[in-house]
């Protein structure tokens, strides 16, 4: 996949299975090129979609927890593949910025 914002971006997720039920995701733009309201959407391995937003703000990283940043997130995370997509703009309807994943097993 290749962005449709310029910048140099660089997601942060976990990179070993995640067994605490939070994950840390994260987003930078290392250029500093961009400021400005993004939002993510995790995909759970049911399929299941929840959402969130933050900002950005010159090359610092931008980091949310799944599920506690995100309105009504699970309770719990079953295990299995969970996918995070970044846009630009508040509500996802931005382009398309990144993609990235991290699994839970418990």
């Amino acid at each position: 996949m290749s962005t449709r914002v310029e910048g140099a971006w660089e997601t942060s997720v976990p990179r070993t299975k995640v067994s605490d039920n939070a994950a840390r995701i994260a987003l930078r733009d290392s250029s500093g090129a961009t400021d400005g309201p993004v939002s993510l959407r995790v995909v759970t391995p049911d399929g299941d979609e929840y959402t969130a937003s933050t900002t950005l703000a010159g090359t610092d990283w931008s980091e949310l927890v799944f599920p506690n940043h995100f309105d009504d997130g699970p309770q719990t995370l079953p295990d299995g593949t969970y996918t995070v997509v970044w846009s630009s703009g508040e509500a996802g309807d931005g382009p398309f910025i990144s993609c990235d994943g991290f699994r839970v097993e418990a």
